[in-house]
């Protein structure tokens, strides 16, 4: 039994699209359990919000290109100053010299040296 070429390219199509919702099913479980493990919490502020506006060679458009997060947090005695780079839909929720939250654990040093950035609401821990 031979497959046409047209339906070849279509199975192929569609394992691929497969293939790519598993993955990102199962990296959307992985960053689940790794948000669980983040149980302490500190106080981060807002230093800067970095909006880099681009123009689109082709239609002449402006849009954002990225956004740039500057904040600061302490853990201990230790004051780190770090930035993050946000999507625009991410970046909506944070305001220049407000408060947000770091989320880290305190046995791995990653953590605290990268931390992920939420919502002073966010409760640590959970997903």
């Amino acid at each position: 039994m031979k497959l046409r070429p047209k339906m070849t390219i279509f199975a192929v199509a569609f394992g691929l699209i497969l293939f790519a919702l598993i993955g990102a099913y199962f990296a959307f479980l992985r960053e689940g359990k790794l948000n669980k493990k983040l149980t302490h919490e500190t106080t981060a502020r807002i230093d800067n919000v970095d909006v880099v506006r681009a123009v689109d060679p082709i239609f002449g458009s402006e849009y954002t290109a990225k956004t740039v997060l500057a904040f600061s947090y302490q853990i201990g005695e230790r004051r780190y100053q770090r930035k993050a780079e946000l999507s625009r839909s991410e970046a909506e929720q944070y305001v220049p010299w407000s408060i947000a939250k770091v989320c880290y654990e305190p046995t791995n040093f990653e953590t605290i040296e990268n931390p992920k950035l939420f919502p002073s609401s966010h409760q640590c821990g959970d997903d």
